[in-house]
């Protein structure tokens, strides 16, 4: 049987030791730049990431941010990062990075991971995401089927809310998709063009897995671009 056992840290006491963990786990397990990076980057690399990034993109706002970590058996096996913000009288938590160590995956800890990230007072959950498993996980962490979520919701909130974020590349990533124009004929549904061209071969054979039985409402993923999941709390 499994030793799982999951931490919540504030932003303010998020050490560089933490960082420097949570950059060896997303250096490994993340993924691999795509094709289309390399203009800027070696196809079938590592994405990477440092603690001095780390902390720029994620933690720009301490007072208003968290990690959440698991451990396995004395191992790092995951990590959650979030921020929180207001829009209008809503507390928005928006997810800004999921990883899990590629020998624990299916196994319910991204669920665990962002299950333990809510907060009572949380009225919104968000996350972009080119992985379908974690946005069902985002989902199934706020008592919500992802074939079940409401479209209507993120038509109406996800600009909004999002140009409020604290979190650079969530501010300016740009809503695509025919949830957002009517004229869009590529596939898209619920996504944003956040200009990161991770490889999205795994997570377009989840995807193909997903649609075999379920549904799925978030539409094609198009190179560098993520799926949008906002969701109320339940």
């Amino acid at each position: 049987m499994s030793d799982i056992s999951y931490q919540r840290v504030a932003g303010h006491d998020i050490t560089d030791s933490m960082l420097k963990e949570a950059s060896t786990l997303f250096n490994g397990h993340y993924g691999v730049w795509g094709k289309a990076a390399k203009a800027f980057a070696t196809p079938g690399k590592r994405v990477r990431m440092g603690v001095s990034r780390l902390r720029t993109l994620l933690l720009a706002d301490p007072d208003h941010c968290s990690l959440v970590r698991v451990v396995v058996n004395s191992q790092l096996a995951g990590h959650a990062f979030a921020c929180r913000w207001k829009h209008q009288s809503m507390n928005i938590c928006w997810v800004t990075q999921l990883v899990v160590h590629s020998n624990y995956r299916r196994q319910g800890l991204a669920v665990g991971l962002l299950s333990k990230m809510r907060e009572a007072q949380d009225d919104v959950f968000g996350i972009a995401s080119s992985h379908p498993a974690a946005c069902m996980a985002a989902s199934k962490a706020c008592n919500t089927h992802l074939g079940d979520i409401d479209l209507d919701f993120i038509r109406q909130n996800a600009s909004a809310i999002m140009r409020q974020s604290p979190v650079e590349y969530v501010q300016h990533a740009r809503l695509v998709g025919s949830l957002f124009n009517k004229a869009t004929l590529d596939g898209s549904v619920s996504s944003a063009d956040t200009g990161f061209f991770v490889d999205h071969a795994e997570p377009l054979q989840t995807l193909d897995g997903v649609r075999s039985t379920s549904q799925w409402p978030l539409g094609d993923l198009l190179e560098g671009h993520e799926f949008i999941v906002l969701t109320r709390v339940r």
